[in-house]
């Protein structure tokens, strides 16, 4: 099993935080998780599921004099999607997974009547205005005080759009036409969709701010006197349009006034014309973009100490340039990423009709200096260890925006204990892994971040055991050190991340236990990683839904030692997919698959060769066995594992 961290750490106000001068403290707790080898630990596999799954279900109480509700079953729905009208109910069926109850939920007919409505709500809102509730059926499950719902719908005839019209009152550039254009998607003949249609229009918007049309408005066309249908009969409004026109006058939709009309010498303009005779939609939008205009002045508030000037470079928002609310976006991300706020937020000034257009950046920081401890046990089927973990983060280390990282994992190996063997152990080997990490933003530009990075460790290299019971007689342990120098930099908001490393591992062996064999020496790696990822989750902290794709490749060694000497020479080229989808309200399904090339030129050649006979020729199947053993090194080095500690 490995351990999982979970941390907290003390927040402090922005009054009393000084976060350049306090460290905040964070404590760890340990919990465990699976992670076994393949096959090898199907039972250990299974006991650890089973107490996942029973954890979750333990927390589950059940209600007590008020009856739970088992299922909730929408039918009728087949043009909308029941998932999402069941996410939109305040009832709510009782959840599980594989049979174990996650969260209990209870049956209330009040909530329930009311969960009808909403139901006819969320269906006049995609264009159904016909849809009707017919029934919302209740059935007792047996002495056990449990119910199921069963709700009826008459979905009706959809709405289609007919019609969309937009009209332009000002002057656009290319640019600006051109992204106006292409944030239109509604399109007639589709299902009318109000969700849509407000989509469309803050799209619309978006795309001429994002051009430099700072005072853009997009409004709907159609005045009062267009609200009638074709056949002269007066239209409903729809709910957003009903709740806008009560907005200007509380007695809007009464029968005795036109509906969206508003008091006399006033008007209200509404983006949508109906006809529910015949099921049609008219969209009309008017697209005023306003002057075109540039940054003014840039503040930023709540700094605190951290260097402006640093910060202004990462925001990368100048005055005088062509104003983009994308820009602002960008800038904001950048302001995150640094790692020294735990808020960043901008307020647009628009009380000018003015080109120029003031921005204020209000930023809160966060803990400058950070000291966590804890420890842990990890239990796998290659070995058992008990270790402590302390490290030291500092945000801003001499300045400048520097990430200095410092971490010390010491620990001793159960020997020969592990969750294939279940032997009690009989040694105890000495472990620890150490790292400590420098990280420069802004280096040659503003979103570039370099990164030095040197780890020390001294460990046992522990190997999958031929069958149960067997206990190595001889354990390799290693000595060694580890250096990286690398830059990074992100793409496209984030969706493309790209980074590229030196690496240099030195690595000296020794003996825990019993002679070394014929072969192993020293082991000099260095190699360069290029890794390419591509992020299309909806949040890379919580994703919910979206992919997630990389790639890293690999090139040790040259054909010249004295380029890149290395005792290793290969190619490595790894891929990675990840893939999140929601299967429930509070559950998602999350996978990855991954798949490894690796190409030696330097070792491995023995690897398929027969021994010579050791009594034929003595010094021919020694020297063989010497060339194995180092092809072997190399490739545990470098190779691809599947499962435990150490699994690519």
């Amino acid at each position: 099993m490995k351990a999982l961290a979970i941390t907290g750490h003390e927040r402090r106000g922005p009054r009393a935080a000084r976060t350049d001068r306090l460290p905040s403290l964070r404590f760890r707790w340990l919990v465990f998780s699976p992670s076994m080898s393949g096959v090898r630990a199907p039972a250990a596999t299974a006991l650890c599921l089973a107490l996942a799954l029973g954890g979750a279900s333990g927390c589950a109480t059940r209600p007590v004099n008020r009856p739970v509700l088992r299922a909730l079953e929408l039918r009728g729905a087949s043009q909308v999607d029941p998932a999402t009208l069941l996410d939109g109910l305040a009832t709510k069926a009782t959840s599980s997974v594989l049979g174990l109850v996650l969260q209990y939920e209870t049956y209330d007919r009040f909530v329930l009547e009311r969960d009808l409505k909403r139901i006819e709500r969320a269906y006049r809102s995609r264009g159904f205005y016909d849809a009707r509730v017919q029934a919302g059926r209740v059935e007792k499950l047996g002495a056990s005080g449990e119910v199921s719902v069963e709700v009826l719908i008459d979905e009706g005839l959809p709405t289609r759009v007919d019609e969309v019209r937009v009209e332009r009152l000002g002057e656009l550039d290319g640019p600006g036409g051109l992204a106006l254009g292409q944030a239109q998607t509604v399109r007639r003949g589709e299902r009318f969709d109000e969700e849509s249609l407000a989509a469309m229009q803050q799209t619309m918007r978006k795309a001429l701010t994002d051009q430099g049309y700072a005072h853009a408005s997009i409004t709907g066309g159609f005045t009062p006197d267009d609200l009638v249908a074709t056949d002269g009969r007066r239209r409903a409004l729809t709910p957003g349009e009903l709740e806008a026109a009560r907005e200007a006058d509380p007695r809007a939709g009464e029968e005795a006034r036109r509906p969206g009309e508003k008091a006399a010498g006033d008007e209200t303009r509404l983006s949508v014309r109906l006809d529910p005779v015949r099921h049609e939609a008219d969209v009309y939008l008017r697209a005023t973009p306003g002057p075109l205009c540039v940054f003014g002045p840039i503040r930023i508030e709540g700094l605190g100490r951290l260097p402006e000037g640093q910060v202004r470079a990462a925001l990368g928002v100048v005055p005088g340039e062509r104003y983009s609310t994308a820009k602002l976006e960008s800038g904001r991300r950048a302001l995150l990423e640094l790692g020294v706020f735990s808020s960043v937020e901008y307020v647009i000034d628009l009380d000018d009709t003015g080109a120029e257009v003031p921005v204020l950046f209000k930023v809160a920081p966060a803990p400058l200096r950070t000291v966590s401890f804890g420890g842990g046990l990890q239990a796998d089927v290659l070995q058992t260890d008990v270790h402590g973990v302390a490290s030291f983060d500092h945000q801003n280390f001499l300045g400048g925006l520097r990430r200095l990282t410092v971490q010390v994992r010491p620990g001793v190996v159960l020997f020969p204990t592990n969750l294939q063997n279940l032997l009690p152990p009989s040694r105890v080997l000495p472990q620890v892994q150490s790292r400590i990490e420098l990280r420069q933003p802004q280096l040659f530009e503003a979103r570039t971040r370099g990164t030095l990075r040197t780890e020390l460790g001294i460990y046992p290299f522990l190997l999958p055991a031929r069958n149960r019971a067997e206990v190595p007689d001889v354990v390799v342990g290693y000595r060694e050190v580890r250096q990286a120098a690398g830059l990074d930099r992100t793409f496209f908001d984030g969706k493309l991340a790209l980074s590229v490393f030196y690496n240099v591992q030195l690595s000296y062996p020794f003996s825990y236990l019993g002679p070394l064999d014929e072969g192993i020496q020293r082991v000099l790696v260095s190699y360069i990683s290029l890794v390419q990822a591509i992020d299309l989750r909806d949040s890379p902290v919580q994703p919910r839904r979206g992919v997630y794709l990389a790639n890293e490749f690999q090139v040790a060694g040259s054909p010249t030692d004295w380029i890149f000497r290395s005792d290793a020479r290969d190619l490595k080229i790894q891929p990675d997919v990840r893939f999140y989808a929601p299967v429930g309200r509070r559950l998602t399904l999350a996978t990855r698959a991954s798949v490894g090339f690796l190409l030696p030129q330097s070792y491995g050649s023995t690897l398929a060769q027969d021994s010579p006979d050791p009594t034929s020729d003595p010094l021919g199947a020694f020297a063989f066995e010497s060339s194995r053993n180092r092809d072997l090194q190399l490739l545990f080095f470098r190779a691809f594992f599947s499962g435990g500690p150490t699994s690519n």
